[in-house]
């Protein structure tokens, strides 16, 4: 939950749901959250819910990159997948 105001900005107030469901499997997003901020690149991150016509919800982020950093979505979402499957073989 949150507002944009009149110049863009989005300020986040908390959260409508607490658990994304996907496909029947419940993902916690605060747990993306701070997996997403381990990345080296990455400032802070929000995950929420978005519709999926497949899955019923898929799992979506928004991200700030720390300052002179760049990286892309498609590298983030290899190196989350990696450090989920990581943390299962654990």
């Amino acid at each position: 939950m949150g507002t944009i105001d009149g110049n863009g900005f989005i300020r986040l107030k908390g959260r409508a749901r607490y658990m994304i469901n996907v496909a029947g499997s419940k993902i916690c997003p605060e747990e993306i959250d701070l997996l997403k901020e381990r990345h080296p690149a990455v400032a802070t991150a929000c995950c929420f819910a978005t519709p999926d016509k497949v899955t019923g919800e898929a799992v979506a982020a928004a991200v700030i990159l720390k300052p002179d950093v760049k990286t892309s979505d498609a590298h983030l979402l290899v190196w989350v997948k990696s450090q989920i499957l990581a943390e299962a073989q654990t």
